[in-house]
């Protein structure tokens, strides 16, 4: 849908980059919650499934995790966390 709120906020914690995204949007259905991070997986028309995934990926490739934190009517909270270096 088009318009909406988003807000990012990133701090530091135990030598992490840790980084929330939340949405102001209409959540994501719990039924499908546990699928989001599969490849190809999309409840999108035209989605090819790859985004939360490539994501997903790209965090654990880096040491890092990416992960659904609450959803609801209200919208969605996700957590990036990646590890800091000297």
């Amino acid at each position: 849908e088009s318009g909406g709120e988003l807000s990012i906020s990133m701090n530091a914690a135990d030598n992490k980059a840790v980084v929330e995204v939340r949405d102001r949007g209409g959540g994501i259905d719990e039924k499908i919650a546990s699928k989001i991070f599969d490849p190809f997986y999309t409840t999108k028309e035209k989605g090819t499934g790859l985004g939360l995934s490539v994501a997903f990926n790209v965090a654990q490739a880096h040491d890092g995790t990416l992960e659904l934190l609450e959803t609801g009517p209200n919208g969605s909270r996700f957590k990036i966390t990646l590890p800091l270096t000297n």
